[in-house]
């Protein structure tokens, strides 16, 4: 006996609902710089502080992505959409901090474009909840985490503080910085994000394989 199946699974879902929070959180990040909140030390912080905006910009889009992909890339019109969206602001935000080189900024919104794809793939391969959760925790430690620990790096390091483009592995936070601001050709920033990519790939390869069997 063939099942109907439920209309509540098969309608395709709105993508209107993920895409206005991304722009919401893109948004604020831009607001931070816009208004000049001092998040750091008055003594260190850069004057003026729209000079930071695309470092901001780029933390807070691939740290929330981290956290939020399951959702906001909840199928392929919303990955398109997120990652369309992605662009004008990261455009934005390196007007505001005064960048008029064009390389630098396109390979920054390709770095970004690589990232959210490669979540999209990895959205697509993991399917249970429990799958997602998994994913969201990996993800946050190597982001966020990875920064954490870049930070105890080069605070609390034996050895000189370390540059910038040295710690440029720990995350993909500090890869898109030192493409966008210091070294847009930085060869372990873009093996790093072209790993993230090609495993995405083959989970999702690996899952369309396992469906069809």
């Amino acid at each position: 006996m063939n099942v109907a199946p439920n209309p509540a699974e098969s309608a395709p879902r709105q993508p209107f609902g993920p895409l206005i929070l991304w722009m919401l959180i893109q948004l604020a990040a831009l607001s931070l710089s816009a208004g000049q909140v001092p998040f750091a030390a008055l003594k260190s912080f850069p004057k003026p502080a729209e000079m930071i905006a695309t470092p901001v910009m780029l933390t807070v889009q691939i740290g929330a992505t981290a956290l939020l992909f399951p959702y906001l890339m909840r199928d392929v019109i919303s990955t398109v959409l997120i990652i369309a969206a992605s662009w004008p602001m990261t455009a934005l935000a390196d007007c505001m901090a005064g960048q008029t080189h064009r390389q630098p900024m396109a390979l920054t919104a390709l770095y970004v474009t690589a990232w959210l794809a490669g979540l999209g793939l990895w959205r697509i391969a993991l399917r249970s909840a429990r799958a997602k959760g998994i994913g969201i925790s990996v993800a946050s430690l190597w982001t966020i985490g990875g920064m954490a620990l870049a930070y105890l790096r080069s605070e609390y390091g034996v050895a000189a503080a370390p540059k910038l483009t040295a710690l440029a592995g720990y995350s993909p936070i500090l890869g898109s910085i030192v493409i966008a601001v210091q070294n847009s050709r930085l060869l372990l920033a873009w093996e790093i994000i072209a790993a993230h990519l090609l495993l995405g790939l083959l989970a999702f390869a690996v899952t369309a394989m396992m469906s069809r069997q």
